[in-house]
């Protein structure tokens, strides 16, 4: 349990970081979901409905909402590793000062 409470202690060290992962990772996956919804959406009104001119918009509305929701997996995945490697290099500077 110990090493556990050690890493802990330096990846608080970057709290800020995990916030902006957490949101950015709620905000991809809620945009993500959307995507479904937008398909739903085309398919009822679009095709069901007889109305395929707006079929244009719907996939311009999929297209901007899937380029988003990449920016902020982009920003996920970019914090991640880079909390990861902030918090290699802590250890690994602290364990040679010791040494």
């Amino acid at each position: 349990m110990r090493p556990v409470k050690v890493f802990l202690n330096y990846l608080a060290r970057y709290w800020y970081v995990l916030v902006g992962i957490i949101v950015g990772a709620y905000i991809s996956t809620k945009l993500r979901l959307y995507v479904a919804v937008l398909l739903g959406d085309a398919v009822n009104t679009a095709v069901g409905g007889g109305k395929e001119s707006l079929l244009l918009n719907f996939a311009l509305m999929i297209i901007g909402v899937t380029a988003v929701s990449a920016v902020f997996q982009f920003v996920v995945s970019y914090g991640g590793q880079w909390i990861a490697q902030r918090v290699a290099y802590d250890l690994r500077r602290d364990l040679f000062s010791s040494v």
